[in-house]
Order: C-alpha cells, then sequence, then structure tokens
C-alpha cells in the first residue's frame, strides 16, 4: 500500500518487486494518466481517499510506504496518517517513510503548529506548508503510534540540484526538466527560489527514510 503515489515513480519500483496486490491511497483524482498507465495491467488499484482514513480493512496490508506526505502535514494530521498506517497494516507489517528531517543544532519548531525558522522559510518559498522534525521527534512519531524502527538512513539534502535530477529522472528526464525552464520564465525563477532556499539551510535539513515494524501487540 502507498500513501500519495502521485504519478507513480515509486509505485512503479513496488510493482517491479512482484507484490501480491498493490494499493494506493490517493485523495485527487485529476491528473491520475500517468498513475493509471503505471497500473495498467498489473495486480493494483487506487483508492480516492485520504491517507489518514482509507477506509480499508484494518490488519490488510503487509507493507505501507510514503514519501514526503508527513512533512507537508501538520503535527494533528501526521499522527493520524501514522495510526492509519498503524490500523491497516497486520502484525509484524513494515512501514516505510520517507522525510525532510532538522539537523539536531536546528531551532526547534514550535509544539503545537510544528512551525520554526526553517519551516516558515521553505514554506514561504515553495508555497505549501513543511514542517520537517528532527530525527528523534520522527522516531518518537512512529514508537508512539505502536511501531518499532528497525532500520535508518539520513542523506545531504539535495532537492533540485542537477546532480540530483540526474539521478532521480535520468538524463532524458532532466533535458525535458532543464528545456521546460527554459521555455517558462516563472517557472524557472520559481524553482532558483526554492533551490536558493534549500541551498540556505542546506545545514539544517537532511533527508531521512525510516523502515517501522508494527508491534504485534498493535491493533
Amino acid at each position: 500500500m502507498e500513501f500519495g503515489p502521485g504519478v507513480g515513480l515509486t509505485a512503479a519500483e513496488l510493482l517491479a518487486a512482484r507484490p501480491a496486490f498493490y494499493v494506493g491511497i490517493e485523495p485527487n483524482t485529476e491528473g491520475r494518466a500517468k498513475l493509471d498507465a503505471v497500473l495498467a495491467g498489473r495486480p493494483a488499484r487506487v483508492v480516492t481517499a485520504e491517507a489518514s482514513a482509507t477506509g480499508l480493512d484494518a490488519g490488510s496490508a503487509d507493507l505501507v510506504v510514503g514519501e514526503a506526505m508527513l512533512t507537508m502535514s501538520s503535527p494533528q494530521q501526521r499522527r493520524a496518517i501514522v495510526a492509519e498506517a498503524a490500523r491497516v497494516l497486520a502484525a509484524g507489517g513494515r512501514y516505510a517513510i520517507h522525510e525532510l528531517a532538522l539537523a539536531d543544532a536546528a531551532p526547534d519548531p514550535d509544539r503545537r503548529t510544528g512551525r520554526g525558522e526553517v519551516s516558515r522559510e521553505i514554506s514561504r518559498t515553495i508555497k505549501v506548508g513543511a514542517t520537517p522534525v528532527k530525527l528523534a521527534a520522527w522516531r518518537a512519531l512512529l514508537t508512539d503510534a505502536g511501531f518499532d524502527v528497525v532500520w535508518q538512513g539520513t542523506a545531504p539534502m539535495r532537492l533540485l540540484e542537477p546532480s540530483r535530477l540526474i539521478a532521480d529522472e535520468g538524463p532524458i528526464g532532466f533535458a525535458r526538466f532543464a528545456t521546460n525552464m527554459i521555455r517558462r520564465p516563472e517557472a524557472r525563477r520559481r524553482v532558483l527560489a526554492m533551490r536558493n532556499s534549500f541551498r540556505a539551510y542546506k545545514a539544517d535539513l537532511s533527508a531521512v527514510a525510516m523502515v517501522a515494524v508494527k508491534r504485534p501487540t498493535q491493533h
């Protein structure tokens, strides 16, 4: 099960592992053509629902994946999303997340809003609410919901850097991206502003991935 599959990039990787079945949880019904193309002819379906309330049976999944969803959610929303992941997973099932993390030396965000200096600046630039937290807070979010974190990895924050784009999109995809930036000055200005903001706070941000296992006693 994947929360927020978007255009299906992660879905394609998951399906390459030949799961018995794949379910994408996507609240938006528009712009699904690319995702539908990835899932066509495969043992897969998309459920139109919020990640915090999938409507699926408890214990019906053995793996839940989410990328950047929790970072873009409020503290209350992210707790609800993690609780739903715990509910739909069978005991021993795995929950994998890929998010933004604050460095330990960065100022602590507000406990109620989850916002701090870094998140306010990033949110202002990308026009979407972003509330990264420190590694210990990500772990606590998972353990409080009934998970045990069994693996954690971090990487430097390199979003929108050319080398990262080439690695993610491939040479052809990067060339297409660069062409679009040349043809669309307003989009180029926004992307460059986002990259400059990420660079300005690169010492305070990192990418983090965690894999957590649902405890047998969790229902």
